[in-house]
């Protein structure tokens, strides 16, 4: 007796969600330690202007985590929206490549998610 797996219309749909909210989980973790840590040390080791630059950096992180999350949630409420939703994710996951990318994999992974969204197939 043979058993098959049938493939779901939204698998690649689904893995995009999941590969997405992974990168907006990476990228909060990155703003949160660049706000309350990375800053903090900056400003007492370096100058001020460079704990100022980094917390900056941090609460930009955390608004684009809470972009691709946001974009990684529509995907999964509306999946005829999936294109939309995995085009939000790519552009916010190459922006955030130039603030860090959540530890460059974030971003790899955002990438990666969108990509999946705006190719899967709806029934």
């Amino acid at each position: 007796m043979a058993v098959t797996v049938e493939r779901t219309a939204f698998s690649l749909a689904r893995a995009g969600y999941y590969l997405s909210m992974a990168a907006a989980v990476l990228f909060l973790i990155q703003g949160i330690m660049g706000i309350l840590f990375r800053s903090i040390v900056f400003a007492l080791v370096i100058s001020l202007g460079v704990g100022v630059t980094e917390f900056l950096i941090g609460i930009s992180l955390v608004v684009l985590a809470l972009i691709v999350g946001s974009a990684a949630v529509g995907l999964r409420s509306y999946p005829d929206q999936h294109v939309t939703a995995g085009a939000v994710i790519v552009l916010f996951s190459l922006l955030a490549l130039f603030v860090g990318g959540g530890y460059l994999i974030g971003s790899v992974l955002g990438i990666i998610g969108g990509v999946l969204a705006i190719v899967s197939v709806q029934k």
